[in-house]
């Protein structure tokens, strides 16, 4: 393996210090104009080489006959033709001329034998498989951020891992093996090239970091064979492209074999290679990329398809000194997030959460000794700050890296006003019909939900039916629309103290004489139309009808909500049920598009386990008959003394359920237009968990509710009787929504966007709102505490341009209530 120093970067080094001094600022793209005389003219010189020898159709070989037309003539994606006038033309040719010391007629036979080995070798350019677009290959090679010139940096693992599955690929043998190993080495660089621009002022090159981690000893002769070939590819055909070679967890055993070799290079050229220890990967790339671009398993702070951070966010350094203790504060927000690294790791770091309050208590997060990057987050729940501790206890100075977010919910997506043209009052697009009833969803992909990050979907369940025990991704709030029925949710954790009443209703001598097993479950709740229910992410629960009628539950789902780590996405796993294949297509058949998505289909969690897995757990729940007559005993003086739940069981009994139907209950009430009623963490307090808020209006016959908006909560109107002329306003001025909003049908009203909603003459308007935020708050332009009567005089009289009496009289028919 003696040529391995070479993967990567084979080609001819500059003779000269200036030449070398050219090549260290490649990235800023070769301009002829500053060159000097000699080397302008070679560059003139080769092009007209180069455009004769295209023209006479013997660029590739002597024969004209086997030559490629024109305007294929192209390395790298970059024409080759002078005349074309394509800007990087140029730099393809400096490549050539400064691996053959400008001289035109070695650059131009070099040039030459590069395109006649693309053309019988490359796989791009012939019918054959790529294999980098082969999953167990593509994780192998990849190009993830750039240095601190901006070149891209191209990973290569080159271990035992992507042997075997080169191996794998081309089902063994070892001439055929090195063949194939070869073309995925020179696939790498190749890949690599495809994210160049070879633009002025762009990267024209790149950095490759070949991983040698758990590589192959020195006795696998085809990587030495491989390695060979690998050299005269690199020098022919690929000329200046690697910038930097950084061969890291370098092993000992590959540092002995290539002792000799490194002393056969000049010094020039082993400043092209650059080998790491795996003590020394961080702080050897640190010198060429910052943390944001280096991946986490390198030590930096890059993780791919990162949600949190980009590579524009900002990055503080901090310098540790030996046996030093250095902390670091974070503000925090409503969610806070942060990545932490420290260069060589080797430290103690604690996480703490203080809050400004002297009465309350810390929080500690986590307190370990770090030997990796990391990512945390927190949500707070009052004032204070995130305090990181890193305790260098050695006598080697260290620097630590990071970046922090604080944001209201940085998992909801961004409600981006400039895509949402318009907004539409939508019902729902698709169905599922079952035994006891049917679901309807609404389309969760349409810009207003998918920008808001919520859903919303309906439960019909009829007369003793029952819906499936099921939780969510992401808390949800139900509202009864109509008829009654009962309700559960199993909290984690909590035990099962309730009893089924029959059982309370027996004499102690009955209970001493059966021999059934008790139904012990946790709290069920009574369900009826125009009552809330709140229900954490994860929380199982179920429904059922017991009453005479339909029971019309709505329930909405807050996807963008912290608790939800998965993506935008509504996801409900039901714990029991079968849904045949023909319901699922039709849920996600959209109306109207006929597409499919299938990473949101609906079925039952038990289903994905084999048979024999679940047979073996459920083993320990005995079957009644099996319990022993001590067992029994001890049930019935643990449970027959109670006919009541004891201390234990209100533990985990916070309330969920609020009645919204109730007029007294209401916050804003006018006898002549109707009453609004609100549920938030003031009144609920599991809301305050949830995030959630939900209002309850009603409106008379031509009654109207003034124009507001919501200050700190996206809003979901779901109308629940009669109708309404709802206009929605933007930041532009311009009406994003203006039209009737029906029974049945949902309009979402984004963030600080204008509502104002009148009832209809006939049959007046019934509506349920959910709110994004556990207080959600609104701001009115009219009504006692409006924004306009807020105002001076002569504010308004300049805002509007009219006289300062009229102004008072603005201020004066403003209106005293807000319905």
């Amino acid at each position: 393996m003696q040529e391995q120093i070479y993967t990567g970067d084979a080609f001819s080094e500059p003779e000269t210090e200036e030449d070398d001094e050219e090549d260290d600022k490649e990235h800023q793209g070769p301009d002829p104009a500053p060159m000097k005389r000699s080397k302008s003219k070679a560059l003139l010189e080769f092009r007209f080489r180069v455009k004769e020898a295209i023209v006479a159709g013997n660029l590739f070989v002597k024969s004209p006959q086997r030559n490629l037309p024109r305007e294929n003539a192209s390395l790298w994606g970059v024409p080759l033709f002078p005349s074309a006038g394509h800007h990087a033309t140029d730099v393809i040719l400096m490549k050539f001329l400064k691996a053959n010391r400008y001289k035109v007629h070695e650059a131009f036979m070099s040039l030459r034998k590069a395109l006649k080995w693309r053309v019988e070798f490359w796989p791009d350019e012939k019918s054959g498989e790529d294999p980098m677009t082969r999953p167990e290959l593509s994780s192998l090679w990849f190009t993830s951020g750039r240095d601190k010139e901006g070149r891209p940096l191209c990973y290569s693992i080159w271990g035992k891992e992507s042997q075997n599955a080169i191996l794998a690929w081309i089902g063994g043998g070892d001439m055929k093996y090195s063949q194939q190993c070869l073309m995925w080495r020179v696939l790498c660089v190749e890949r690599g090239i495809r994210s160049l621009d070879f633009g002025p002022g762009e990267a024209n090159s790149i950095v490759q970091i070949i991983d040698l981690e758990n590589s192959m000893g020195p006795a696998k002769k085809e990587v030495k064979m491989i390695d060979k070939k690998m050299i005269g590819l690199l020098h022919n055909c690929y000329p200046g492209i690697v910038y930097k070679n950084l061969i890291i967890n370098v092993p000992s055993w590959f540092m002995t074999l290539n002792a000799i070799n490194l002393r056969l290079i000049t010094q020039k050229s082993r400043n092209k290679f650059i080998f790491v220890k795996p003590s020394k990967v961080t702080e050897t790339l640190l010198k060429y990329a910052t943390p944001e671009n280096i991946l986490v398993r390198y030590g930096g702070l890059r993780r791919e398809n990162d949600a949190e951070f980009s590579s524009d966010d900002k990055v503080l350094e901090v310098n540790i000194r030996g046996s030093w203790t250095e902390y670091i504060q974070i503000p925090a927000g409503v969610t806070v997030t942060w990545d932490v690294t420290v260069v060589g790791y080797d430290v103690l770091y604690k996480e703490e959460f203080i809050p400004d309050d002297d009465c309350s208590y810390r929080i500690l997060l986590q307190e370990k000794k770090m030997g990796e990057s990391i990512r945390n987050s927190f949500h707070v729940r009052e004032p204070g700050k995130i305090l990181m501790t890193i305790i260098n206890s050695t006598y080697t100075k260290k620097k630590a890296f990071y970046r922090s977010r604080s944001s209201n919910s940085r998992a909801r997506a961004k409600f981006a006003t400039s895509m949402v043209r318009n907004i539409d009052a939508c019902e729902p697009s698709h169905r599922i019909q079952a035994e006891g009833g049917f679901t309807e969803f609404w389309n969760h992909d349409e810009d207003q939900f998918r920008y808001s990050g919520v859903s919303i979907r309906r439960h019909v369940i009829k007369p003793r039916g029952l819906l499936l025990p099921l939780y969510h991704n992401a808390p949800v709030l139900v509202y009864a629309v109509k008829g009654k029925g009962l309700f559960g949710v199993m909290i984690s954790g909590c035990p099962e103290t309730f009893e089924s009443s029959s059982s309370f209703e027996r004499s102690e001598e009955e209970r001493s004489r059966s021999r059934r097993f008790k139904d012990r479950h946790q709290k069920i709740e009574e369900f009826r139309q125009g009552e809330i229910a709140a229900i954490p992410a994860g929380a199982a629960h179920w429904a059922y009808n017991d009453g005479n009628e339909e029971l019309v539950l709505v329930v909405f789902h807050d996807n963008g909500n912290n608790a939800n780590q998965l993506d935008q996405n509504p996801r409900s796993f039901f714990l029991a049920g079968n849904l045949a294949r023909g319901q699922l297509q039709e849920q996600y058949k959209q109306r109207g598009q006929g597409r499919q998505q299938p990473h949101q289909q609906l079925g039952n969690v038990f289903r994905g386990f084999d048979t024999e897995t679940l047979a073996e757990v459920f083993k320990v729940i005995k079957p009644p008959s099996e319990y022993s007559r001590r067992e029994r005993e001890e049930e019935e003086r643990y449970y027959g003394s109670r006919p009541v739940n004891g201390l234990e069981e209100t533990i985990c009994t916070a309330r969920i359920r609020e009645d919204l139907d109730e007029p007294s209950k209401a916050d804003v009430c006018n006898p002549r237009a109707g009453r609004f009623t609100t549920a938030n963490s003031l009144t609920l307090p599991i809301l305050s968990y949830l995030r959630l808020s939900v209002a309850r209006g009603v409106l008379y016959r031509n009654g109207i509710m003034a124009p507001l908006w919501y200050t700190n909560a996206h809003a979901v109107i779901y109308a629940t009787r009669g109708e309404s002329n709802t206009q929605i306003v933007d930041h532009t001025g311009r009406a994003v929504f203006n039209g009737r909003v029906r029974e049945g049908q949902a309009v979402v009203v984004p963030q600080n966007f204008a509502v104002v909603k009148r009832a209809s003459e006939e049959q007046g308007f019934e509506w349920v709102v959910f709110y994004t935020n556990d207080q959600a708050m609104y701001s009115t332009l009219s009504g006692r505490t409006s924004a306009i009567r807020g105002l001076p005089a002569d504010v308004l009289a300049n805002s509007y341009q009219i006289s300062r009496e009229e102004a008072q009289r603005l201020e004066l028919q403003a209106g005293d209530a807000d319905l």
